[in-house]
């Protein structure tokens, strides 16, 4: 079962799956300050990806569908040339939020500043 949050009126869902030709390209459009895999695993769960990318440039990432009042869009959370998955688990505190012109990371960087009580905005 997929979880389904709520916070300043907007939904989020981890995707478990995602096409990647169902959308437009995405690029980076925030990032996430202090906040460990961990954490992220606490709140979304296993990540969406959980393999390495054909570059070596990202370990894994979450796809997180945003739905902000009929207005709907999809961000990710990655981690960004670490080039190691321990690494990746185990050190990193700054994540890369992906999108489009269409996003906000606003909305998933209050939700969890919220969430974690954390200080990432």
């Amino acid at each position: 079962m997929t979880k389904i949050y709520t916070n300043e009126g907007a939904t989020f869902t981890k995707l478990e799956k995602f096409n990647e030709f169902d959308v437009d390209g995405s690029w980076n459009v925030g990032v996430l300050n202090d906040v460990s895999y961990a954490e992220l695993i606490d709140v979304f769960g296993q990540p969406t990806y959980d393999t390495e990318s054909g570059d070596s440039k990202v370990q894994m990432e979450w796809v997180i569908e945003v739905n902000d009042g009929g207005k709907v869009y999809n961000l990710r959370i990655y981690d960004w040339k670490t080039y190691d998955r321990n690494y990746t688990k185990t050190k990193l505190k700054t994540w890369s939020i992906g999108g489009n012109d269409k996003a906000n990371p606003y909305l998933l960087k209050s939700f969890l500043a919220e969430t974690k009580q954390i200080n990432i905005l």
